[in-house]
């Protein structure tokens, strides 16, 4: 077992990082409206599952786009 990184993965990770504490630390993730019975952190992780599956994952935007995915995912999950 080799433990090493690989471009793709410091980069989504510090994007979903970066993503998730803009959400949380400053508030923005509280500015999304409730639509229905769908409540922000619901919200949050529908629009996350979304941006992570619909975007192409090829190249490094694919890779921004997969980690401001997963970001949304974990500041929905905190405000949870």
């Amino acid at each position: 077992m080799r433990f090493a990184f690989r471009e793709r993965e410091i980069v989504t990770g510090a994007v979903a990082g970066a993503t998730a504490f803009v959400l949380v630390k400053k508030g923005v993730g509280g500015m999304i409206p409730a639509i229905g019975p769908i409540t922000p952190p619901i919200g949050l992780i529908i629009l996350g599952l979304a941006v992570s599956s619909f975007v192409d994952g090829s190249g490094i935007t694919g890779d921004v786009a997969s980690g401001v995915g997963f970001g949304l995912i974990a500041a929905g999950a905190v405000a949870l």
